[in-house]
């Protein structure tokens, strides 16, 4: 009877059920907890990103409305969020925008280092390089007030020893008494002079000529050489300040003048120096092709063609099927005067892009702009304007110069029809309406439909908008 087993009771097997059931009820909880603890680490990270992607579109909106202040807060906070190689770029936009050039180095080699092959923090980053090149250059540069500064320092130093008494006013009779002193130098240099002058003086400066015979001595010598050299500059200065003056023609503005190109909006950067390539020859970016097209273009708006044809000629070796650069290359050598190598530049633009109108049309400019060596140029221009139209039938650029040419020539029913072919591509073409107006008033014997034109072009606001309300004044008075 006592080795027989137990048998479990009703109410203790409901026991082991019951826990039983909570042990699996547990082992759940804690696989579910578990599987929901990972996906909240990944969603704290998308939700930075996502922060961070709030932020950077939102500091773009200020940066395009030109708030560069507040675009800089929103980009600095997303950065702190998730750096990435664009917002880096953006903060060192801003900076060059708001003129701080060393910040916005500092940010935007951050970007190229991060991204490694970043075309547009490249090209700003030469830009930025640029202008701490010219700032450095100007900061070398003394300020033309300092310039005179040196040069008296060697009176002084002369001048020196004389005035013992300090408390007394010798001080300024110092400064005061080199002015007499040198113009008796150029007229008696012999040393009889001096003894004159000291016998002279006698009734009012006793005390100055004293001192004057112990100066005299030693500053007799020196300043001769530079009392003959300071006067010789100074009439050079003023002849180069009077002749630009009259090679200006003030007439001009009578006769009525046609336009043949597009007009040029660059400004010229007269603050820039003209040795720009000297400062910035030491640049880490030299072997990179934008940098020398960005150098380029700097030159040549200040038309400096000789620095751009060697930064040009760099683009292409790296970019041969650089259609802006190999054009303005030949425009440079034209400008140089070296027609063969332009004319070289203009074929190889044709052979590499036959089908845009750009390398026919620029060469056609060629010809046209020496046709007054050669009237036979005006046929060789119409040839290359044809081209560029035969190429794109719109290009109404050529239309315009086909007129010009015909109106050089005295045709002028078919510079009309060129003309007005150039407004029915594009109706709000300044250039065309100018020269139509020429046209009209002074070849044709229209001047109502003269004065229609330059009303036109005035609407359409003209860079020669002020010479031509002349014309209309004058116009409106005759009728």
């Amino acid at each position: 009877m006592g080795d027989a087993p137990v048998r479990p009771t009703g109410g203790s097997v409901a026991v082991r059920k019951i826990l039983l059931n909570v042990i699996i009820a547990a082992v759940a909880a804690a696989w579910t907890l578990a599987s929901c603890q990972r996906p909240i680490d990944v969603d704290s990270k998308t939700i930075y990103s996502r922060q961070a992607i709030d932020l950077m579109a939102e500091g773009q909106r200020y940066e395009k409305a030109g708030n560069y202040r507040l675009a800089l807060d929103r980009y600095n906070r997303a950065l702190g969020l998730s750096p990435r190689p664009a917002l880096y770029y953006h903060v060192g936009s801003c900076y060059y925008a708001l003129g701080e050039y060393a910040k916005a180095h500092q940010f935007l080699t951050a970007a190229v280092r991060m991204a490694g092959d970043y075309p547009a923090a490249q090209y700003l980053l030469s830009k930025v390089r640029i202008q701490l090149a010219l700032a450095a250059r100007k900061a070398a540069t003394p300020a033309p007030g300092v310039t005179p500064t040196p040069r008296p320092t060697e009176r002084e130093v002369a001048m020196v020893p004389t005035p013992t008494p300090r408390p007394t006013p010798p001080p300024p009779k110092v400064v005061t008494t080199p002015t007499p002193r040198v113009k008796p130098t150029p007229t008696a240099k012999p040393t009889a002079t001096p003894r004159r002058t000291a016998g002279q003086p006698t009734p009012t400066p006793r005390p100055t000529a004293r001192p004057t015979p112990t100066l005299v001595n030693p500053i007799v010598a020196p300043p001769p050489p530079s009392v003959e050299r300071i006067p010789t500059p100074r009439p050079t200065r003023r002849v180069a300040a009077a002749t630009p003056p009259p090679t200006a023609p003030t007439a001009l503005p009578q006769v009525r003048r046609e336009e043949i190109f597009p007009p040029s909006k660059v400004d010229d950067l007269t603050q820039a120096p003209a040795t720009t390539s000297a400062t910035i020859g030491s640049s880490p970016l030299l072997g990179q092709w934008n940098f020398h097209w960005d150098r380029a273009q700097s030159f040549l708006e200040r038309k400096l063609d000789e620095e751009a044809v060697a930064d040009l000629l760099l683009v292409l070796g790296a970019q041969p099927r650089h259609l802006d650069a190999r054009l303005q290359l030949a425009d440079a050598y034209d400008r140089l005067g070296r027609g063969e190598k332009a004319l070289e530049q203009y074929e190889k633009a044709r052979v590499f892009f036959p089908t845009d109108p750009k390398p026919y049309f620029r060469t056609g400019n060629y010809y046209l702009r020496h046709a007054g060596e050669d009237p036979s140029h005006y046929d060789r221009a119409r040839t290359y304007y044809f081209m560029a139209l035969k190429v794109d039938p719109n290009y109404h650029f050529a239309y315009h110069n086909l007129g010009i040419t015909y109106m050089k020539q005295g045709d002028h029913e078919r510079a009309r029809n060129n003309f007005e072919n150039a407004l029915k591509v594009k109706p709000d073409y300044a250039n065309a309406h100018h020269n139509l107006g020429i046209l009209f008033e002074q070849n044709l014997n229209n001047p109502k439909a003269a004065l229609h034109h330059y009303r036109e072009y005035l609407r359409l606001g003209g860079p020669d908008s002020d010479e031509v309300r002349q014309w209309v004044r004058a116009l409106e008075e005759s009728l």
